[in-house]
Parts: C-alpha cells; structure tokens; sequence
C-alpha cells in the first residue's frame, strides 16, 4: 500500500454547499469574439443591460456577480461594487445590496469586466428583486445583455444608446465550461467547516493509510482523535501542522499520506476533517492570487485487511458538513475561536450529525495532484523564560528567542469570557508588544497577528490555533480570567521537519551566536517555501533565497524542500503570459511583483539547481528542470541591451543607504545575468549538451565583456555606475565573486574595496547581494584579515550590532528600527564560517561530496570546528594553533576524497599522525601554494600538524 497514482483516487473534492443566494441558472457572458473559454486576449470589455421595475418599492434586492478577472459594477450611473483587487473574480464572487439603487421604471445595470491574462474570460451575474407587492424579479446574464469591446463616454449612464453594441456571447451556463461550478459565494472569512463519514470494519486489519488533502490547511480526525504524524520520525519531531504545503493551486495540489492503522477499530468507525483558509482562502487583508477559493476537502482512505481484501472510504457527496467554533481564521492576522459552538464526539461514531448538511461536489483546484515529498511542518514546544505585566490585567509572555509558529493557551473561567493572544518580535517602551504586521479592520483596531479564544467555562480548556501562524518572542495575553503562571501560554516553534546537517563553532562567541541566529531565522522561513518573513508577507522571494542558499545548504538537509520550491516555479512559469519569464516569488501571488524582472533574484533558478546537483549528486534535477531553465534564460535574453540587462527591478536591497539602492541597478544585474550563463553552461555540460554549453559560455564572454567596457572606471580603477554616488562596495564585490575582472584590473579593484572598508572605520556599506560575497572575496584576496574586522564589528552596520541589541535572529535591515526581524537575506555571513573559516567546500567535479576541498583559512581565532552530515557521511573539520603551531584534523566520510589544504609556512613541518606527511598512509603530497601544503586523501580520520 503506497502512493495513490491518479487513477486511483476515488474521492471527490468536497466542502460546504452554496447558500439561497447563488449563480444557479446564469450564464458566463463575454463579448463575441473567438473562444473565451479557451482563450481571449487581455483586456476590458462593457456589458449592459436595462431592467424595468413596477411602481412598487423595493423591500430586497440582491446581486450576485463574478468574473474572469475582474469587475466593476454600476447601477443607474453610480458605482455599486467592484471585486476584490487582490482576488481572481472567476472564483469568488461578491454579494452586492442593491435595494436603495433601483428605481421604479427603467434601470441601467452596466459591468466593465476585465480579463487580466491571455486566457478564459467571462462574466456571470444573477439579481434577486422582491417588491413589496410579494412580486419577485430576477435578471441573469446572458445573451440579452449587450456587450462591446470599445466604450464611449457615459457608456454606463442610463439613456446611453447601445444599440451599435453586440449581442452577449454566452460562453456557457453556469457550472459548466472552464470555470465548472468553482465561484463561491462566502464571507470573505467564514467559519472553519467541519466535515464528517461514519464506515464499518468487519474484519481483522492488516494495514490502513489516510490519503488526504484540505485545502487551504487541513486537520484530519479519526475515531475522536486528531491524526497528527504521518509516520515514526515525525511523531519524534512534533505536530503535524498547516499541510498540504502551499502552492499554485491552478497547477498543482499536493496530499499527504498517513498510517492510521492503529487508530482503526473492529465495528463503527469515524473519519473527519476541519479545514482552514491558508493562503488558497488568502483574501484580506493582503493576499489573494488568481487560486483563491473556498477551503475544500479530498480525502482517500484504504484499508487492507489480513484475508487481502480491501476497503476505500473516500469524499463524496455522502458526507455532512456543519460550520465548526473556528469562526475566524486567516493566515497573516490569526484566529478567533468560540469553544462555546464547540460540537463534543463531532468525529466518533454514533455521533447526531441530522443538524447538518450534505457536503457539496466541487471542481477539483487542479488536475494534478502529487504526494509530498518534502519533510511536513511540525509544531514543538517552547516555554516562556519570564511573565511582566505592563498594564493591569495585560500580561506579556517572553518566549527568550524569537520564532515562528503560534500559542498554546491553558486557561480556566466562565463562559463567554475572551481571551485575547498578540504576538510580537518586540516590544513597546511601555514593555506592551509591538504589534506589526497585517491589519484586518473588521477584526481590530490595530495590525499584528491576533488569535482570540472564547471560553464554555467547563473547566482546564486548552486550545491552540492551527491555520495561522506568526513570527513572534513576545505573547501579550489579556482578559485571563485567573492569575498566569508559565503554564498558561505555551509558544509553539513550527517549520518545516528539515534535518540538521550542519554545525560550527569557534573561539570568537560572536561568531557563534551569529550563526545560531542565522540557523534559527532560516528555520523561521521554511513554511512549505523559503519565506521572507513569518511576521509580514510570508513570500517565497527568490532573492533571499539566491543569496542564502549555500549556507543553508551548509546547515540543513534541503534537498527534498527545494525541489518542491523548483516545481513552485515551474507552475509559474506555465502560468505567465511571457514565454520563459518567471515571477520574482513563487507560488506566484498575482499582485504588482508578478511583472517584475530581475536577474539578481530569478537568477536563483540556475543556482539552486546547480547548487542541489553539487550538493548532493542528484543528476534528476538538471535533466527535470532544464526546460524550465533555457526557457527562462531565452527570456532573460531579450531583456539584454547589447550585453547590458535594460532592467533590474531589485538590485542590492537593504543596504545601510535604504531598502532601495541608490545607483543604477543594472550593474548587479548584469553581473548576475553572467552569472546564471555560467552556471548554466556547467549544467549544459553535465547534461552532455555541448551546442548548448559554448552557446551559453560564448553569452557569459561576451556579457562579461560588455559589463567591463560599461562599468569599469579606467581612472579609478574601480567599478561605478559613473552616477555621482559614492564608492558602492557591492559593485566590486560582485564582480570579483563572479571572475569577471581582467587579471590587470584585480589588484585595483581589490585595493579600492579594501581602501573603503578602511574609510568606514572596518564596515561594510552592502545590501544582500554584496554581504553574501564581501568576505569570501576579501579571504580569497589575501585579506582575510579584514573580512574578520567586519565580521568581529559590534557597531552599525554589522552582525555584532544586532547581537548586541538582543537579537536572538537576523533583522531584514541593518539599523535598529521597527520591522521584521526574522529576514534571514543579511545573515549570509554564516556560509564564510563553514567555507572560509573551517574551509568546507563540495567541489562540482565530484557531487554529492564525492570530493571535496577541506581550506581552512586561519586568520585571527585560536580554534574553529565545523561539520556537515553529506549524504555520502559526516565530514569533520577542526583546526586550533598554538602560537605557530597547528594542529588540523579532518575526517573523510565513505565513499569520498577530499584536497587538503594544510596551512603552513613551511611544508617539509606537516605531519599527519605524527609521521612526515608526505609519507603517511592514505596522504598523497600534491604541491605547494599560497601558504598550503596540499594533499589528497580519502576516506578517514586525519590529523595534521604544521608550522604556522
């Protein structure tokens, strides 16, 4: 009993059915011009139609519209509605009062319906008018509406003449065509439903597994108790929680599979689900892509029994459904709770369900559906280091680090009492919690994530959210009905399941409490996509991620959590009208970042599919996605002005002169457009494609050719925009980083760096892109010593200025001010203590740590440990000297080889266990260079000493 291939699904996609005021008997209109249920081109068009109502008045009257994309709504001339700017109108529509805009006699009904994409388009409405006389009247769309694609002034008045316009094509009635029955009429944030099936076992089972997946998040029961891990390991690493990871849900689903053999008992059974918004219901205050829709169900289980027979229970029509006491939920604000509509024994059999409803049939979101592969979003606990009370009855819990995920509330008092949980990074001067974030106005007065839980008063209740989640320290708690003690909140850590791969340590403490606070922003940032920021737009950016990457290769197992990152992009990529273009963050959120083109951020495709190859040896991925990526680089080609990129929408963000750069961004752009020709040349290679390997290396050339003619400052020596700003390290960092400076020039270039570095008293002056790449530059340039000035500073800008602050994870800007501290895109730092300090680098001639280079450079620490877990074995690094002498030691795992850099000023001193280096056992004497006496060696442990 494995995976469900897709003709195994028996199930059907279920969820809450559609109330009185519904679509039924309209049709999806559009103006006559070739097939829009296929495919039309973008743009508006203009529809009317004119109604005529009794002398009598109006006592309701109600409208129901939607659209693909997006509509505007007139009455009689004046505005009535429009939808929702950050949702696709084509799956949700939107409730319209119109009883104080009509009129007796005529009455103009006038949409502007706008189709966003290349794609389907339509428009479909129905209106509800009930007189006072007991006379009801109902308009539809259909083919007596009129439409045009060019409208004249006053188009939407009453007495506009529309004679000269068309006939409304009726595209198809609802429930059928593309859109089939997937409009949903629901509050912008409804009550969690709960869904539910009673089945019978007869017979002994062998084995049973849940196939399951509720959109936007689901929580799955059986029998009474929550179904919480799918497997051993995960019941070691904590809670199941917010699954199936997001994506785009045009594109693809994903479902999770579960052992629930031990929860089936002999007789009746009960299956339930409770499902949340998550960001497929991501609607307000933020949010909203073209996926959005109403949280449904598919849910498959199968059962084995010991005679070999077997047993499906699946979502259908069958099964009842009610609203749940999860009364608000919403991703980025929190959750409110009434444990007074709490239904007991909901999900155990025998349960009186006649209150409900039958489950409606729904639209599947996708065609496809695949199982998750990468590790799930687990919760595990962490307890408050303190309890203050700024205020009276207002208490603050101090979690002592910043997280990501939620509280746990144990609290115990009369019924219908609130309590009310505000989650910060920070705090207030008044010690009272910062609250930032998302605001919902019909919810609070002020933005940040909120959850609020309603007591029944029937003793210890204790209850957590489970469909939102935050980055937060601080809990600020208030109308406890009782004194708190450490019990009452428990904080909640929740990412991803990732296994730890990675450790460093040294004799510099700052050192070691940067990396602890990179290790922890990064986890921080893997809710199904490497996110920006738990606390804000929780966005899968590419840049963030581009610059990051090797170090959170270096730290943790991301191999299955990255190729599902890959498939994000290549969902988007099917999904943009440009051919080859991929949004800037993925899943794709179809707001104003989805036009955005820069090669410093998407340039993170080429990278992270390199970078998985090397890192692991997994060749699948370059065969895979090597579509994806010559698509994308053909694009990212026509954006070239003879060798210069026209555009680059980001360049080097958040550096200490803005969020924003100064200098013409076209620089960085460039730069790391030749960057991806590299890479993609290397991947061409591996792939044997050699036509395509000297395409792109010839596309590097002559890039890196243009770049320098462009941007070389012969006088200065130097790189620059020639703008008027002032020396931007960055813009010299990177090409250095790259190789893309003329042998002749690298002196200059290096000197002008260092000479800066120097003016600003031993700071760097770098964004997110020149920080991942400044002191690895700096130590491979024989100035490790000042990569290690800027690396010790605690005075802005620098790492050990936060630290110094309190900061327990990486702020997304380097000066001490309001906003995200949980941006993990200036940590980067991290990766030149395992590649420089330590000196751990994979090396692509051998991937998947096949081979590896092992080039500590020493500097001014009297030790330094570093070790990776590679899928070939640990890999071990540690070095200490004593005055001028070094010991080394560095173990080999199976399978492996490693080059061994021994650091000393004298190679006729190294020994290996004591015995002359050159001629210990397994130790093979290479050369020397640049103050290393080289070896090659393989699988073990080696321990070298030298002169220093």
């Amino acid at each position: 009993m494995g995976l469900l291939d897709e003709s195994d699904w028996k199930a059907e996609w279920i969820g809450m059915p559609e109330g009185p005021n519904n679509l039924a008997g309209a049709w999806w209109i559009w103006n006559p011009e070739g097939d829009p249920a296929t495919s039309v081109p973008a743009g508006a068009r203009y529809f009317r139609r004119t109604l005529d109502l009794p002398a009598q008045p109006v006592e309701r009257a109600v409208m129901v519209v939607a659209a693909d994309d997006a509509f505007v709504l007139y009455v009689n001339g004046a505005e009535a509605a429009r939808s929702h700017s950050r949702v696709f109108g084509g799956r949700m529509a939107i409730e319209v009062d119109l009883a104080d805009m009509l009129v007796a006699g005529p009455n103009t009904l006038a949409l502007l319906a706008r189709n966003r994409y290349v794609g389907p388009a339509g428009l479909v409405g129905k209106l509800k008018v009930e007189l006072a006389g007991g006379e009801r009247v109902e308009v539809m769309t259909d083919s007596s509406w009129r439409a045009t694609q060019q409208a004249e002034s006053g188009w939407n008045q009453p007495g506009f003449d529309d004679t000269g316009w068309s006939e409304a094509l009726g595209v198809a009635a609802y429930g059928k065509g593309p859109w089939l029955n997937q409009v949903r009429l629901r509050p912008t944030h409804p009550p969690a439903p709960l869904l539910r099936k009673e089945f019978g076992v007869t017979k002994p089972v062998k084995q049973a597994r849940l196939y399951a997946s509720g959109l936007g998040y689901g929580a799955y029961y059986l029998n009474g108790a929550r179904i919480a891990a799918a497997t051993r390991s995960e019941e070691r690493s904590g809670d199941r929680v917010l699954d199936p990871a997001f994506t785009d849900y045009n594109q693809r689903v994903l479902y999770s599979t579960y052992d629930v053999t031990g929860q089936i008992k002999r007789g009746a059974n009960a299956i339930g689900a409770e499902l949340g918004r998550g960001h497929f219901g991501f609607v307000s205050p933020a949010g909203g892509a073209d996926f959005v829709d109403d949280t449904k169900l598919l849910l498959q289980l199968e059962i084995e029994y010991t005679d070999g027979s077997t047993q499906t229970v699946a979502s259908d029509g069958t099964w009842r459904v009610t609203e749940g006491p999860t009364v608000y939920d919403n991703i980025a604000t929190g959750e409110t709770y009434d444990a007074r509509r709490a239904l007991p024994g909901w999900v155990t059999p025998g349960y009186d369900a006649t209150g409900w409803s039958s489950a409606a049939v729904l639209s599947p979101p996708a065609q496809e559906i695949r199982a998750q592969s990468m590790p799930p979003i687990t919760a595990t606990d962490i307890k408050p280091v303190r309890i203050t009370e700024p205020k009276p009855g207002v208490y603050v819990f101090d979690m002592g680090r910043t997280t990501a995920g939620w509280a746990r509330l144990s609290v115990s008092g009369p019924a219908g009492s609130e309590v009310r949980m505000l989650y910060g990074e920070e705090l207030n001067d008044d010690g009272t919690v910062r609250n930032l974030g998302h605001h919902d106005p019909e919810r609070s007065d002020a933005p940040g994530q909120l959850d609020i839980y309603l007591l029944n008063g029937k003793g210890r209740e204790v209850w957590e959210p489970g469909f939102s989640y935050t980055g937060f320290q601080y809990v600020q708690v208030e109308g406890l009905p009782e004194r708190p003690s450490t019990n009452t909140i428990t904080g909640r850590q929740v990412h991803n399941a990732v296994d730890s791969v990675g450790r460093f340590t040294s004799s510099n403490r700052l050192y070691g409490r940067i990396h602890d606070a990179m290790r922890a922003t990064i986890l921080n940032n893997l809710q199904s996509i490497p996110t920006d920021s738990p606390t804000f737009e929780r966005r899968g950016w590419s840049g963030d991620a581009h610059v990051a990457l090797p170090t959170m290769l270096y730290n943790f197992d991301m191999a299955a959590f990255f190729k599902k990152w890959l498939d994000d992009f290549e969902d988007n990529q099917v999904d943009t009208a440009q051919n080859g273009r991929v949004t800037v963050v993925a899943p794709w959120p179809n707001d104003f970042r989805s036009g955005s083109i820069s090669a410093a951020w998407t340039g993170v495709l080429p990278a992270l599919t390199w970078a998985l190859y090397v890192s692991y040896g997994d060749r699948t991925v370059l065969t895979e996605h090597y579509g994806l990526l010559t698509r994308y680089m053909d694009f990212m080609q026509t954006q070239l002005d003879d060798g210069i990129m026209s555009v680059e929408q980001y360049g080097d963000h958040s550096s200490p002169f803005g969020a924003n750069p100064q200098e013409d961004r076209r620089l960085v752009g460039t730069a790391y457009f030749y960057k991806s020709a590299r890479e993609m040349a290397q991947i061409a290679t591996v792939l044997g494609r050699a036509a395509d390997a000297a395409r792109y290396t010839a596309l590097a050339d002559h890039v890196r050719d243009r770049f320098n003619a462009v941007y070389y400052d012969k006088n200065g020596g130097y790189y620059d925009t020639f703008e008027g700003f002032e020396y931007k390290q960055t813009s010299n960092a990177v090409p250095l980083a790259f190789d893309m400076v003329p042998e002749a020039h690298k002196a200059s270039v290096v000197q002008s760096l260092v000479d800066d570095i120097k003016a600003r008293g031993w700071h760097l002056n770098a964004g997110i892109l020149g920080t991942s790449v400044l002191l690895p530059v700096l130590s491979a340039y024989g100035h490790h010593d000042v990569a290690h000035r800027i690396a010790s500073q605690t005075t802005y800008p620098s790492w050990g200025y936060w630290i110094e602050n309190g900061a327990t994870t990486i702020p997304s800007r380097w000066a001490i001010l309001p906003g995200s501290n949980n941006h993990y895109m200036l940590g980067t730092v991290d990766q030149w203590f395992y590649s420089d300090l330590a000196g751990i680098t994979p090396s692509p001639s051998g991937p998947g740590y096949e081979k590896f280079l092992v080039r500590p450079r020493i500097g001014l620490l009297g030790h330094a440990t570093a070790t990776h877990e590679s899928i070939r074995g640990r890999i071990a690094v540690g070095w200490e000297r004593d005055d001028d002498v070094l010991t080394l030691t560095v173990t080999v795992p199976v399978n492996s080889s490693a080059t061994v850099y021994v650091p000393t000023s004298d190679s006729d001193s190294v020994t290996e266990g004591r015995r002359p280096a050159d001629r210990a056992e397994g130790v093979r004497y290479v050369e020397t260079q640049g103050g290393y006496a080289v070896y090659e060696v393989g699988s073990g442990t080696y321990h070298f000493g030298s002169k220093l």
